[in-house]
Order: C-alpha cells, then sequence, then structure tokens
C-alpha cells in the first residue's frame, strides 16, 4: 500500500479517537467536516478557503449552540469538528441542507448523537447524497467508475471558483 493511502488512513484513525474523546467528553452531538476532493489533492490554499467558508455557513447556522469547535489543516484533508447543544437528528437535517446546496456538494459534514452513533441519510428517510456530475447517488457513481477523474476534478475546480 503506497504512503499516502497510509497516511490517509492513519488520520482517520486520528480522527475517528478523537470524536470519540470529544463526545465522551461533552456528552454532546458532534459535528465533523471535511471536503469530498476526488484523488489526491487534499490540501491547498484554495481547498483551505473554501471550507472556511463552509465552517462560517455552519457556525452562523448554528450560533450559540457549538460547545467547541476546532479547524485543523492536514495534508490528508483538512477537518473541523464541533460539539453542538442540539438534537442530533435535527442537527444532521441542518447540515444536509447545507450539503445539498450547489457549493456544498463538496461538504461531507458528518453527524455523531452522544452515544457516538452517525446519524446518517438512510436513518432519516432521506435519499442518498447525489453524485458531483449526475443525479445518481454519488455512493454508486464511485463504486462503479462511472466519470472519469479529469471529469470529476473539473467540477470540483468549478465550484471552487463560483464559491
Amino acid at each position: 500500500m503506497d504512503d499516502f493511502i497510509l497516511r490517509l488512513l492513519d488520520a482517520r484513525e486520528e480522527r475517528y479517537e478523537k470524536q470519540r474523546r470529544l463526545i465522551d467528553k461533552f456528552n454532546k452531538p458532534l459535528i465533523s467536516f471535511m471536503l469530498n476532493t476526488p484523488g489526491r489533492e487534499k490540501y491547498s490554499e484554495k481547498l483551505v478557503a473554501f471550507q472556511k467558508l463552509g465552517i462560517e455557513k455552519i457556525e452562523n447556522l448554528l450560533g450559540e449552540k457549538i460547545l467547541y469547535a476546532e479547524f485543523k489543516e492536514e495534508v490528508t484533508g483538512s477537518y473541523y469538528m464541533a460539539l453542538v447543544n442540539e438534537d442530533a437528528k435535527f442537527l444532521k437535517k441542518q447540515m444536509m441542507t447545507l450539503e445539498d446546496c450547489l457549493s456544498g456538494r463538496l461538504y461531507d459534514i458528518d453527524v455523531f448523537d452522544q452515544n457516538k452513533k452517525q446519524i446518517s441519510r438512510k436513518s432519516l428517510g432521506e435519499n442518498p447524497r447525489k453524485c458531483l456530475l449526475c443525479n445518481r447517488p454519488a455512493k454508486d457513481c464511485i463504486r462503479e467508475q462511472r466519470h472519469s477523474y479529469e471529469d470529476l476534478v473539473q467540477e470540483m475546480n468549478k465550484i471552487l471558483e463560483d464559491e
């Protein structure tokens, strides 16, 4: 396995452990926000600036309900975590409204309840996320490699430029 993939897996494990510790400490739902970016480019000034705009949207939406928040820039993908004084299912619905807007198609906002259980769209009776390029479920397009890497990167860059 190549070094970059190992670093991605290590970073994912570190985030997972941090999420668990924070939920244990605060006993509140947690938002974990990263960007869905195709390929290996997970960190650039443009991506960080775009993510910070998303964080601003989250913080404007939730305001005083945010009890703790942090943003960390990493080469494997920057992340934002926030503990929120709100019902986890309601919180997931709010985050889905951000994910479903045009610029939000690059947002990956996970919500975990105070029992560390991830709240999914499916558990709320909602449709899965749509692909960046078509109206099919994103997971299907990824699994079937329906779109070229170049087309995905081009669409990502278009979204970044439009924001």
